[in-house]
């Protein structure tokens, strides 16, 4: 009965939009901006007499906005025919490997369909499924021997002399230094080019190796929040999932003793986030801040080298970071004039 009443929701027509968002207050969800439902690729709806009764969404392969009317909730078979549809969905789209990021009432339920659970905070929790795993990504990166291991996770959007200097002194104070740089797409360089050059400008270390972060190391903004409670820090919340997942897993497997962190002097979030680090890893693994890199008495920062990129301001690029990135950034800069015109 309920799967003839299964629906795709156009939420673009303002009837389906207005009963999805009743639906999902109902449910509690009450972070829910007016623009939310442009971030979702796929949603799904439940109907019993032409009343929503159920719902979820996702977006890339974040599955999101579980919502079901109290009165259909008991037994699970609606929460399963949602995640069904929803994996279904997301298996037509060639997505075989799905994230949630969910209230810690649903862990059970996802856990009965295959998930498994990544990280685990107070206000909510971190699962995976699919046809991939964090077992299988740690099983691609070779554990190192020695005493000291250090990691350091970075953007590195491009790759700065501060970034070199903080792994730099990580490598002389340690056996090994595994560095992730984030697997997510960005607006300045994209993830193979991040990586590439970390790889290049750090060439010299013999100790250093490069990782690429994929799905388990990534921007605080990937964590969904919607269904925290409107008092709940959302920083808070996405830090200590960040910080959970990197000391159960990644800290065990690599044999993690050392976390290196760039001193924030600027953001007030990424502040709070080396703070929570230091709460949530220490005292298993000793986080090690380290005064940011500077030319001229000024922190040197990716956002300033992306903003003399822009205003073609080459000489400080040359100034502020390795010759790998600043001769890819004159040939960047040079294809970039070209292509307008210029």
């Amino acid at each position: 009965m309920l799967i003839e009443n299964t629906r795709t929701l156009y939420l673009s027509l303002p009837n389906v939009r207005q009963s999805w968002e009743n639906l999902l207050k109902q449910a509690g969800i009450t972070r829910l901006a007016s623009t939310d439902y442009l971030k979702v690729d796929y949603a799904i709806g439940i109907y019993q007499k032409n009343k929503l009764i159920a719902t979820a969404s996702f977006t890339k392969n974040i599955m999101k906005y579980f919502a079901i009317d109290p009165a259909y909730r008991e037994g699970g078979k609606t929460f399963n025919l949602l995640a069904t549809k929803l994996i279904q969905e997301m298996a037509q789209r060639q997505i075989y490997h799905q994230f949630v990021a969910t209230k810690q009432e649903y862990q059970q339920s996802f856990e009965a369909i295959g998930f498994h659970c990544l990280a685990y905070a107070e206000q909510g929790i971190l699962l995976e499924g699919g046809d991939y795993s964090i077992h299988d990504y740690l099983a691609e990166i070779p554990k190192q021997k020695g005493e000291k291991i250090a990691a350091i996770v970075m953007n590195a959007n491009p790759f700065t002399l501060g970034h070199y200097a903080l792994v730099k002194q990580a490598a002389e104070e340690n056996d090994f230094v595994y560095v992730f740089v984030l697997s997510e797409p960005q607006e300045f360089l994209s993830p193979d080019e991040r990586i590439d050059l970390v790889k290049q400008g750090t060439k010299n270390l013999n100790n250093v190796g490069i990782f690429p972060g994929k799905e388990y190391m990534v921007s605080l903004a990937t964590f969904p929040t919607y269904f925290l409670k409107k008092d709940i820090s959302e920083t808070e919340f996405q830090t200590e999932l960040d910080a959970r997942l990197f000391k159960t897993w990644v800290v065990p497997a690599l044999g993690i003793t050392k976390r290196y962190l760039g001193e924030e002097p600027f953001s007030e979030v990424t502040l709070h986030y080396n703070r929570s680090l230091q709460k949530v890893l220490e005292p298993e693994v000793q986080v090690v801040i380290l005064p940011r890199h500077k030319k001229n008495e000024i922190p040197i920062s990716a956002s300033a080298v992306r903003h003399a990129f822009y205003t073609d301001d080459l000489s400080f690029i040359k100034q502020v970071t390795p010759i790998e990135t600043y001769n890819f950034l004159v040939k960047k800069r040079k294809e970039m004039s070209q292509k307008n015109g210029n």
